[in-house]
């Protein structure tokens, strides 16, 4: 059975977005979910709204153009970003983005893109119901309980780029907070879902969600750079692992 993939258009200009949906109307696993000229109402209904595929355009946001991502709930969906101007693809990858069109829309052009898209998802279906079904069934919490300075509360675990070990304990880092939870670093990594955090390195664990590009550095170490321009170097033996696991 074929996965229906929900979409969402956010394009301040009707025509546009009325073009673009006439063309994913021509897909049969698409849903168009929602269309939409601003970000606020999209994600006031995230949660029913549930979107796979957000086509996204920038040209509205100026001169901060892709920190508008950055608003969007984690983990990502996968963004098609829309622009009437040239130039600006390297950042747009380099924002996380799945591929990038100029308008107005080619539908030639957007053919190639769905394409591409469709095989990504078919390798993560694959990739899912090829897993052990122990594996599958395996119970991972979905948020960590967070006591500091006295009030306690629960973080998403898909809110969290990384943690970082502080002596036998694991500082989470969560945007400008950085409690700390009474675990080590080994200790906190058995509570996490493998598919989603990496170990870098003896001192970070890596939400590889947040990872927006993958760099070979130093005697052939990896090192990745998180969507708020953060690096992170991994080790000799973690570069290997993470090079078999995902066959670099």
């Amino acid at each position: 059975m074929q996965e229906i993939i929900k979409t969402v258009i956010l394009e301040e200009d009707l025509q546009l977005r009325s073009h673009l949906k006439n063309l994913l109307e021509g897909y049969v696993e698409v849903q168009v979910v929602g269309e939409f000229d601003n970000l606020d109402p999209v994600l006031e209904q995230w949660q029913s709204l549930n979107p796979r595929v957000i086509f996204l355009s920038i040209d509205t946001v100026k001169p901060n153009r892709f920190a508008l991502l950055k608003k969007l709930p984690q983990p990502f969906p996968e963004i098609i970003l829309l622009s009437s101007h040239n130039g600006l693809a390297t950042e747009a990858f380099e924002s996380g983005a799945f591929d990038y069109l100029l308008k107005p829309i080619d539908k030639l052009r957007l053919e190639k893109t769905w394409q591409k898209l469709k095989s990504k998802v078919t390798r993560l279906e694959k990739t899912i119901l090829e897993q052990p079904v122990r594996q599958r069934v395996r119970k991972v919490a979905d948020r960590i309980y967070i006591e500091d300075n006295g009030r306690g509360w629960f973080i998403p675990l898909a809110n969290i780029p990384m943690f970082e070990s502080q002596g036998n304990y694991t500082q989470v880092c969560y945007g400008d907070q950085k409690p700390l939870l009474l675990s080590s670093l080994r200790e906190t990594l058995k509570k996490l879902d493998e598919t989603d955090f990496f170990r870098a390195n003896r001192s970070q664990i890596v939400n590889l969600n947040y990872v927006t590009k993958v760099q070979i550095w130093f005697q052939k170490r990896l090192k990745f750079t998180l969507k708020d321009g953060t690096e992170v170097e991994l080790s000799r033996r973690q570069s290997k692992i993470f090079r078999d696991q995902h066959r670099l």
